[in-house]
């Protein structure tokens, strides 16, 4: 890490490639650990769109505007085509860094001084049911969360984490299946009044929800998050119902999915396992009073219920946010390796394009 870090502080100017998990780990430890550098960021789907109270711009209007900058590629996923595209509009290779490796397992690894986000589904099911969901959404029996659980969870865990939290997300399954996503919304802003507060859906249900939910949305300040999968959308109506009711949106173009492969077994290195982790001190989930670090610990239930298995998490792979905890605590623990990463194979990652689930346990092991 110290080794990119030096690189980075040669520059006066560099421009994060890349508005997902990766692109916000950079940020957030550029932000603490170099001074005197402007950071700019761009995407190729989300321009306009604000990151950290920065706008984002397009790649080529980052190349006219920064042509001397640093270009740190923000993606595991996608990186060889990022670098591609950088070179084809004119950026050195000099000018690209994009060997994360060391970095990402310094980054995943060291705790934070606050956390972005953090999870809560409010239900377990889809009406969707994408391959290999690493919330296994696509098995889950229909499930909806009781509004008095999350604001006793969330509500406490917002009074631990106070000013070290930044946001919400909420989530499924598919929200929209639940008849009281009004009064969580609500409820959410009430818990948390400063801060970002997401709600993540695909949008298939978007068009018919009642002016209430746009009301409170609107009113909370909740922004839409619109997973955009190869299915039939009319987005250009999403986008002007959303105009009208002066609620804001962002999209997200899933076109490819990522396997997450688990080990039966559990015979994985945990640290290895975690330091590769895409999930790892990113996107921990608050369930049933708990704080899981990733989403796959969370709802393994459901892969154990529909094939039989027994990849039970531990008390140690969660944390009983009722207990005595502050938030050094909670920003150490997401920062560490769990006994359940035993079951996580990341030797056997696969990217595949999006499709349906066909409901086998093969969506979930090596080939």
């Amino acid at each position: 890490m110290k080794q990119h870090l030096d690189r980075i502080a040669d520059y006066s100017k560099v421009v994060i490639f890349g508005c997902g998990g990766v692109g916000s780990e950079v940020y957030k430890h550029l932000k603490c650990e170099v001074n005197n550098v402007f950071i700019s960021i761009c995407d190729n789907h989300k321009k306009g769109e604000e990151y950290f109270g920065i706008e984002v711009i397009s790649p080529e209007d980052a190349c006219a505007r920064y042509p001397d900058a640093l270009f740190i590629i923000g993606s595991e996923l996608y990186c060889d085509e990022m670098i591609s595209q950088l070179r084809d509009i004119g950026i050195d290779d000099d000018n690209i860094l994009s060997d994360l490796t060391l970095t990402l397992k310094y980054l995943r690894t060291t705790a934070r001084q606050y956390l972005q986000k953090v999870d809560y589904h409010i239900t377990e099911h889809c009406n969707l049911k994408c391959a290999s969901c690493n919330h296994f959404s696509n098995i889950a029996e229909e499930h909806f969360a009781d509004i008095n659980e999350f604001r006793s969870t969330f509500g406490r865990f917002a009074e631990i984490m106070g000013d070290k939290l930044e946001g919400l997300i909420l989530l499924g399954g598919e929200p929209l299946l639940h008849q009281m996503i009004n009064q969580f919304l609500v409820s959410a802003r009430n818990l948390m009044p400063k801060g970002y507060i997401t709600l993540y859906t695909n949008g298939m249900l978007l068009k018919q929800m009642p002016q209430g939910f746009w009301n409170a949305c609107r009113h909370s300040d909740i922004v839409l998050s619109i997973s955009v999968y190869p299915i039939r959308l009319d987005i250009a109506e999403i986008s002007q119902i959303a105009g009208r009711q002066g609620v804001r949106l962002s999209f997200l173009v899933r076109e490819s999915w990522f396997k997450d492969a688990l080990d039966l077994e559990g015979k994985q290195d945990v640290l290895s396992s975690f330091s590769r982790c895409g999930q790892a001190n990113g996107c921990s989930q608050l369930k049933n009073g708990r704080l899981f670090p990733c989403s796959v610990a969370a709802g393994i239930e459901h892969f154990n219920k529909a094939f039989s298995e027994s990849l039970s998490p531990c008390e140690k792979d969660s944390l009983d946010v009722f207990s005595d905890i502050s938030p050094q605590k909670v920003l150490e623990f997401l920062a560490s390796p769990i006994p359940f990463c035993r079951f996580c194979n990341k030797d056997a990652i696969e990217i595949h394009p999006w499709k349906l689930t066909d409901c086998s346990i093969e969506e979930y092991l090596p080939r």
